[in-house]
């Protein structure tokens, strides 16, 4: 709905459903790349690359676990809001299941008919070390680490990473699309 959105393409699904290409930019949004569980982040980050021209950018952000936000998790209130089904209340339940894994528990509790849904997800968390190296891995250049969305350098104590990463030509002198 945004001026120009027609020239932007959107592309709803995992990485191997990126059809086309090569892309300038992808944009991985909302912390997925902690929804994506190895080995299928290394694939992931092979497929971004094999869809996009060298010099392209890859930006995504994802939590850092060195400040262990999972942990304050558990004791947020739960929240009641008003939507177009009657109002819900959600909370949710985290705990580290082994180093770098969470897994998140969340509850919706439809108030009108007392029902409760129950959703499990685990969280990959990565450090900023480890996500460079599967980025450079992939054949992307990190550009820079930011630490907030007003791009000051990340420095280990920021709760969130912001990677912004250049695909790079091939070991072998190629771009990925030859």
């Amino acid at each position: 709905q945004r001026p120009n959105a027609e020239r932007v393409t959107w592309i709803d699904g995992d990485a191997s459903a990126i059809d086309g290409g090569p892309f300038d930019l992808m944009v991985m949004t909302g912390n997925v790349a902690q929804h994506i569980p190895d080995p299928q982040w290394a694939q992931t980050l092979k497929q971004l690359r094999a869809a996009a021209a060298t010099g392209a950018v890859l930006a995504f952000e994802s939590r850092n676990p060195s400040t262990r936000a999972w942990e304050t998790w558990n004791d947020e209130e739960a929240v009641t809001r008003d939507t177009q089904f009657g109002p819900l209340t959600e909370w949710c339940d985290a705990e580290e299941t082994s180093v770098g894994l969470v897994r998140l528990t969340s509850y919706v509790k439809i108030e009108h008919s007392q029902e409760v849904l129950v959703e499990k997800l685990d969280l990959a968390f990565r450090s900023a070390e480890q996500i460079s190296a599967d980025l450079v891995a992939a054949g992307f250049n990190i550009r820079a680490i930011w630490g907030d969305w007003q791009k000051n350098r990340f420095n280990g104590e920021q709760p969130l990473m912001i990677f912004e990463a250049e695909a790079i030509r091939g070991v072998d002198g190629e771009t990925a699309h030859g």
